[in-house]
């Protein structure tokens, strides 16, 4: 699996949710944002959306053709850093959604060899990946369906 470059058509401000679907998905983050308010089932929001959940973002991906599996990293006594995530979880075929931080939690989407988030907005080899240092809270398992 690969990940695209995030295409953010929308005035305001990208948020790392729809930053990670349009990377996994290909698609606009317009339209992963009108899939995200309509799966939370507020269709009258403003154009941003802020704040996903790993169920906002496991509901999206499942309605648009994709397998999703949650691991929660929190049995260990410290949460990884995500270097070490990184180190511990190569070679994989799928693609991964990260959550990593302390106080602001922040999406990230990674594969084998690379990384992208609403800060890179194209992929970037995974070895140049910031936020090395922040600890991992879940992880999403991402595949196409025929996978």
């Amino acid at each position: 699996m690969h990940l695209s470059s995030v295409v953010h058509d929308l005035p305001t401000k990208l948020w790392c949710g729809p930053a990670v679907v349009s990377a996994i998905a290909g698609i606009p983050t317009s339209e992963a944002t009108k899939l995200i308010r309509r799966h939370r089932r507020r269709r009258k929001q403003p154009e941003r959306v802020i704040g996903t959940t790993h169920e906002d973002l496991e509901a999206v991906l499942r309605n648009i053709g994709y397998w999703t599996e949650v691991s929660d990293v929190s049995y260990r006594s410290e949460h990884p850093t995500f270097r070490t995530w990184l180190d511990e979880s190569r070679p994989y075929k799928q693609a991964f959604i990260v959550m990593l931080g302390r106080d602001d939690l922040h999406w990230v989407a990674v594969t084998r060899t690379r990384f992208v988030d609403n800060s890179t907005i194209d992929p970037i080899p995974v070895e140049e990946a910031p936020f090395r240092r922040l600890p991992v809270h879940a992880v999403i398992s991402v595949g196409k369906q025929s996978d």
